[in-house]
């Protein structure tokens, strides 16, 4: 991974100091903002957040902001992950802690494509991820050798849930229904949720998965 950006100190009221910028490699908290932020106030903040975030836990290239006033602390801001920030206010003589979190935006789309050298560009082509051509090879990895089974012309067809935040796509989810057409064989397969998970099944409701894969080597 790539070192994060020193922090910064913004423009602030003159009886402000802001600091923004990215935890670095071997960053603890005390190392990060503890030239703006006395000891004491380091300390009010991490036992402030401890209920919701151990501020022990950074992470390198995580982004955090801080506001330091005459009284101390005023915001500090944490991002825990993609959908999980730490915020922490001054409110009269203390201060208070939540956790704000965002929600994926679920759509469910469709993706088709035409192998013209292997599973990944045939994917890739389609303009989906590496990760759903995975994810297509794990369904019917009974059925197919991925490593020399496959030839020009085959095809597959997919449904699959995409995960949205602030209107980018962020991941996959699963996989709810996937087509493989080799030839004049065609092998589909449906998501459900039984007792031992999520499985895939034929539609006349045969389960994918056998005792044997048909290749002895991951794809």
């Amino acid at each position: 991974f790539s070192l994060a950006p020193p922090p910064v100190l913004a423009a602030a009221p003159s009886s402000h100091t802001v600091l923004s910028g990215n935890v670095s490699r071997n960053g603890t908290l005390e190392k990060t903002i503890g030239h703006v932020l006395s000891p004491a106030g380091v300390h009010d903040l991490v036992r402030t957040a401890r209920p919701l975030y151990d501020l022990a836990r950074l992470s390198v290239g995580h982004a955090f902001d801080l506001t330091v006033g005459a009284e101390g602390l005023l915001a500090f801001s944490y991002v825990i992950d993609e959908l999980r920030t730490l915020q922490v206010h001054r409110n009269g003589d203390g201060l208070e802690a939540q956790v704000l979190t965002k929600r994926y935006e679920t759509r469910t789309e469709s993706a088709a494509g035409v192998i013209t050298s292997s599973l990944f560009g045939a994917v890739g082509e389609a303009g989906e991820e590496d990760q759903l051509a995975l994810e297509l090879a794990q369904i019917f990895e009974w059925d197919v050798d991925f490593n020399t089974e496959l030839q020009q012309g085959d095809s597959f067809r997919v449904v699959v849930e995409k995960l949205y935040l602030d209107g980018r796509f962020s991941r996959y989810g699963p996989i709810l229904s996937a087509e493989l057409v080799r030839g004049t064989r065609v092998i589909r397969a449906v998501r459900f949720e039984g007792k031992r998970g999520p499985e895939y099944y034929t539609p006349e409701g045969v389960p994918l998965r056998k005792t044997f894969l048909r290749s002895p080597l991951k794809f």
